[in-house]
């Protein structure tokens, strides 16, 4: 099995807008290159003066960036699953779990991870979000997206009952 969980497109996708394209990132995108590393080391600075300069300074979005973000991602997701179906690899894609708002960028993102495993039945998308809601639990992050001790344990619970349940399926089918 590969588990794929990430954050990191829609994160970007937030923060440019519009602007966004395949090729950006907060590594490549010129308008940051003044910047010291070090004060990214901050994680707080940095997210003040994202949020800041994303709100000030970038369109927000529009169809047709919305939709060229959703096949950049299809497209790399497609990609890799070629590769694993080759070596007869499963992929696990964990849905992006904040604690609060489902930002536009995120249920973007989820809903081509979704969409992506449900027309590839090597590809398995589990939906943490909706777990989380259904245990009710309220101390399973440290911070907007990092998960707790607890938020760990019951996410590496329910990935174990999942693969099991893979497992088992596997063997009815040979």
């Amino acid at each position: 099995y590969v588990i794929l969980q990430l954050w990191d497109p829609a994160s970007q996708f937030e923060l440019w807008g519009k602007k966004w394209n395949k090729k950006m990132s907060w590594a490549t995108c010129n308008s940051l290159k003044f910047l010291s590393p070090k004060f990214f080391r901050f994680s707080f600075l940095a997210q003040v003066y994202m949020k800041f300069k994303s709100k000030y300074f970038f369109n927000k979005f529009d169809s047709k960036t919305i939709f060229n973000f959703r096949q950049e991602n299809y497209l790399i997701l497609s990609e890799l699953n070629r590769f694993l179906k080759n070596h007869s690899i499963r992929l696990i894609i964990i849905s992006i779990t904040p604690q609060k708002k489902q930002t536009i960028g995120i249920r973007t993102l989820n809903t081509v991870f979704e969409e992506f495993a449900s027309k590839n039945e090597n590809v398995t998308f589990l939906d943490l979000n909706s777990y989380f809601s259904s245990i009710g639990k309220t101390d399973l992050y440290i911070d907007t997206c990092h998960l707790s001790k607890l938020g760990s344990k019951m996410e590496a619970e329910y990935l174990t009952r999942v693969i099991s349940f893979l497992e088992q399926k596997n063997k009815i089918k040979k």
